[in-house]
């Protein structure tokens, strides 16, 4: 910014400033936005929905989770990420429970394609402070686990209108 003439010196301290708070996530799930510090960031239903299954395994005291296996369609990820899908559509829109409806799927490499298009979207508009707010790697053995490195206290859900 500073260096190449685009931004001013004040844009470049408020940067700086909003580097060091501490990171604040906001889930607005029927909006499909989040607010991540003091940045709205807009996100396809899909990719908010997975980031609110790791923002609610933070909430509710969860640890962090394995994913799918690469080719395995694993049920329970399939539905923890279908039931928020659900979340972000208004009422009137969402599915009405069907038995014979097609179950939801979700493989490793599913889920390895909505993570990196989070990761993008999180990264483009945040930059350097997207590093909070990004699913991470939190244990290798026995299994690789992943979740969110926030503290419950800095993650809600809420209207960001």
């Amino acid at each position: 910014g500073l260096l190449v003439g685009s931004a001013t010196f004040k844009e470049t301290v408020d940067a700086a400033r909003q580097l060091l708070e501490p990171p604040r996530l906001v889930l607005d799930l029927l909006n499909q936005r989040v607010r991540a510090g003091r940045t709205v960031v807009h996100l396809n239903e899909r990719e908010l929905a997975f980031l609110s299954v790791f923002a609610k395994r933070v909430l509710n005291g969860q640890p962090a989770v394995a994913p799918p296996g690469k080719y395995v369609n694993d049920e329970e990820w399939a539905t923890w990420l279908d039931d928020e899908q659900q979340l972000c559509k208004p009422r009137e829109d969402r599915r009405r429970f069907d038995a014979n409806a097609p179950k939801p799927t979700m493989t490793g490499e599913n889920w390895s394609v909505i993570k990196t298009r989070l990761h993008k979207a999180l990264k483009t508009a945040l930059g350097p402070g997207a590093g909070p707010y990004l699913i991470q790697r939190i244990s290798v053995r026995p299994t690789k686990c992943f979740g969110l490195s926030l503290p419950a206290s800095a993650v809600s859900y809420g209207d960001l209108a």
